[in-house]
């Protein structure tokens, strides 16, 4: 019996409510109310930290920092999402409670965040209340306007069968005037469109005008004007002759259109002008073309794009001092060599010992373990990459900061002429210079 009681009076002082005003009290009146601080609030992972120390636990759990990463992925994607989130419940609530009259922005948030699930704005592309505000004035989904008590927001009201009986209501509003003036441009434009096509067609075909002509009765026709002879018009199309057997290697021409066959003379002497005026524009062409001389520009750029095409993608040629890149191999990482010949994998090198003298063995190093070496100022180098690849240069000065250098190009149709900007990697020194 005591321990039925014990039993009874602990369930009775866990079933009593805390006392007002502690601490208990207020923890309990907040998870009832369901707001807690934004700042410990993580939106990947949907979870609410009481305080901040359980807020760090959190984000160095290990479910956190998967979410972390998949968030690493795609980071616009997941803002983007948010965003879209966030401003459909903001302006349907804002749309719903408050219609479209004008209210305080930060009244609409507080009633959009009281909310438990609600998505928080830290998570969103904007950052604070008043970016928010004016990106929906930018856009015109609302009304808004700045005043002493802060940001206020109309939403704009847009029905789609609304908008078509505006629309609707404009076209009918147009006077007589209005629609006839609208008539006459677009005859006018059809008539302009009319005369560039007859401009174009030509005015005269073989002698004869396309335009309307005054229609001449034959001798011998009756008194007053009219032929004792009754018109006959011929409908009848000729037939086509039979198309003979075709020949090996024979093209087969088109059918003839009835322009062709004689239904249609005015056709026919279109296409026939058309023709014409084709040969004549070839025949010009051609005249222009041999009369022409090519200019000094064009020869060397015709020049230097026969040295690309027959230089390669390559940037190696012998004689030219190369330094190798090859921690893999210690004697040769870091040295010198010049290059004997060139392979399809690279080129095959001499060293040069501590006295500059070649070695006698050559070996074969890849081209990407390779890189060019500038010499002192005054030495003879070789454009290796861009326009002038291949042209023999003098190096003049070096621009440290930039890793560009200049030289004087010394051959070629370009001789004598200074280069600048050029980068380390588009010279390379020559061997003996």
């Amino acid at each position: 019996i005591v321990a039925v009681q014990a039993t009874a009076e602990a369930a009775t002082a866990m079933s009593k409510k805390a006392e007002a005003n502690t601490p208990k009290a207020i923890s309990n009146r907040i998870k009832a109310k369901g707001l807690q601080k934004l700042r410990w609030y993580c939106e990947m992972c949907q979870k609410q930290c009481r305080d901040e120390n359980g807020f760090k636990c959190h984000t160095m759990s290990e479910s956190h920092q998967r979410q972390l990463l998949l968030f690493a992925e795609t980071p616009e994607k997941y803002i983007e999402d948010y965003s879209k989130e966030f401003l459909k419940g903001y302006t349907d609530l804002l749309r719903r409670q408050f219609g479209c009259k004008r209210v305080l922005a930060n009244s609409v948030y507080q009633e959009y965040i009281k909310d438990r699930n609600h998505v928080h704005m830290n998570a969103t592309k904007w950052h604070t209340l008043t970016g928010l505000v004016q990106w929906l004035g930018r856009e015109g989904i609302c009304k808004v306007d700045e005043t002493e008590r802060g940001w206020y927001v109309q939403y704009l009201e847009r029905d789609p069968e609304q908008e078509r009986r505006q629309r609707g209501k404009e076209r009918l509003e147009l006077t007589d005037a209005e629609m006839q003036q609208r008539q006459i441009d677009r005859q006018i434009e059809w008539g302009r469109m009319r005369a560039a096509e007859a401009a174009a067609g030509g005015s005269d075909v073989d002698g004869e005008s396309n335009g309307p002509t005054e229609l001449l009765r034959p001798e011998g026709d009756g008194d007053g004007g009219e032929s004792q002879q009754p018109i006959k018009i011929n409908l009848a199309l000729k037939r086509p002759a039979p198309a003979p057997a075709l020949q090996p290697q024979q093209k087969i021409k088109p059918a003839a259109t009835p322009a062709e066959i004689g239904g249609n003379a005015l056709a026919r002497a279109e296409q026939e002008a058309k023709k014409r005026r084709k040969q004549e524009q070839q025949k010009q062409q051609q005249l222009q073309q041999q009369k022409k001389p090519r200019s000094a520009v064009e020869e060397l750029r015709e020049e230097l794009e026969r040295e690309k095409c027959a230089s390669g993608r390559s940037w190696l040629s012998p004689g030219l001092v190369v330094r190798v890149v090859d921690p893999g191999r210690p004697d040769w990482h870091r040295r010198k060599a010049t290059v004997e010949s060139t392979t399809p994998r690279g080129a095959r090198l001499r060293f040069l010992d501590d006295d500059q003298v070649e070695k006698r063995r050559a070996e074969e190093v890849a081209e990407s373990r390779l890189e060019t070496v500038l010499p002192a100022l005054g030495g003879r180098v070789r454009v290796v990459l861009g326009s002038f690849k291949g042209r023999l240069a003098t190096l003049l000065s070096l621009q440290e900061a930039d890793y560009a250098c200049t030289v004087r190009l010394e051959d070629g149709p370009y001789s004598g002429k200074t280069v600048s900007g050029l980068a380390y990697e588009q010279v390379c020194k020559l061997a003996g210079f």
